[in-house]
């Protein structure tokens, strides 16, 4: 039981430093309002498809759009929804379910996998929760941690 907690606990620690999805699941996502255009970037990565897309009225009635409708875009830098956007409705929300991730165990890349062995048995051998995420772990999961562009000030 206590190493399955700290698998868990370092697959959450590696998804939360990379903002990578290490094993496939649906995630739902609520949209207020959309941005200008008709391209709207998902929080997650990587995104395998587009479950459903749908609007819900201020009073919880629910229309659901064909996700044939709209053009998915993923890779590992993030991914993107577009097409012609349902208009949502005032005081309403959209409803966006994606599956992201790898898949199965055997589908995650080497190093991450590594990585969250590595931190699950960091977590194990040091139980007073002192120190950081070891060095190693951080040099693994490096690659995968989101790209940010400045204005070079």
């Amino acid at each position: 039981g206590v190493l399955i907690a700290y698998l868990r606990a370092a697959l959450a620690a590696v998804e939360a430093q990379t903002g990578v999805t290490i094993l496939e699941r649906q995630f739902l996502w609520d949209v207020t309002a959309w941005t200008i255009g008709e391209v709207v970037a998902l929080p997650v990565r990587p995104v395998k498809s587009l479950v459903s897309l749908g609007t819900v009225s201020r009073s919880d009635e629910p229309s659901v759009h064909d996700v044939a409708d709209f053009d998915l875009r993923s890779d590992m830098n993030g991914g993107t929804l577009s097409g012609p956007l349902p208009a949502i409705p005032s005081g309403g929300r959209a409803e966006i379910t994606v599956l992201a991730g790898f898949g199965n165990w055997a589908a995650v890349p080497k190093d991450l996998a590594h990585a969250v062995i590595l931190l699950a048995a960091w977590f194990y051998e040091n139980r007073t929760g002192s120190g950081g995420m070891p060095s190693a772990v951080r040099a693994l999961i490096a690659p995968y941690r989101p790209r940010r562009i400045g204005l070079g000030v």
